[in-house]
């Protein structure tokens, strides 16, 4: 089975999230709803190809990456009474933290598929790139998350808000510049730590 990704396009919604009474333990005391993700990789491994005499490793086109919300994010009842536009905000929010997720598992995925027509010396130096690529990837979620929440004050300081959701938007719908095609021969679009970099919001 050749290389897919999933779930990068999937927009929140209100069902997604368990209606709970007080927060979980352990959040901040100002949230009103969470949103939890996975991402999954599989399929992801490094092989022998070359000969006795001349040994090579790369990389299968056999990568599997998923992006998905889990079951136990949640949201507080009382929101079922907010106002319809404090709601829309809110999950507008929430949507951020998952396109976060959803485009460094991308953007992870893209650096992957790049070293499958490469080869390697040794199998150390093919693995040695891609723990590389996932620490510069989606190895950075937590941390990027902790930002958005921390520079939004968990949505409620609308110019940082917004700012952020500009970043996000320019990693979804700008190419790279120069342009730069990946192995399936489309164009890439700008990897998001790029983008939050241009607006300030992040350090390469």
């Amino acid at each position: 089975m050749a290389s897919a990704l999933f779930g990068v396009d999937y927009r929140v919604r209100w069902p997604d999230y368990q209606s709970v009474a007080t927060p979980p333990a352990g959040v901040p005391a100002n949230m009103m709803m969470e949103t939890r993700t996975d991402t999954s990789v599989l399929g992801l491994d490094v092989v022998p190809r070359g000969s006795a005499s001349a040994p090579a490793f790369a990389i299968p086109d056999t990568l599997a990456v998923k992006v998905s919300i889990t079951r136990d994010s949640w949201r507080l009842t009382s929101l079922s009474a907010a106002p319809g536009r404090k709601q829309v905000w809110l999950i507008k929010h929430e949507q951020g933290h998952y396109d976060i997720d959803a485009l460094l598992a991308r953007d992870f995925y893209q650096r992957v598929r790049s070293l499958m027509d490469l080869t390697f010396a040794n199998a150390s130096d093919a693995w040695g790139q891609l723990r590389d690529h996932r620490a510069a990837t989606i190895g950075r979620a937590d941390a990027l998350n902790h930002d958005y929440d921390t520079d939004t004050q968990n949505s409620q300081n609308g110019d940082e808000q917004w700012t952020w959701w500009c970043a996000i938007e320019r990693a979804r719908q700008l190419h790279r510049s120069p342009l730069e095609r990946g192995r399936d021969g489309h164009l890439l679009k700008m990897e998001l730590v790029d983008a939050l970099s241009g607006f300030g919001l992040a350090t390469k």
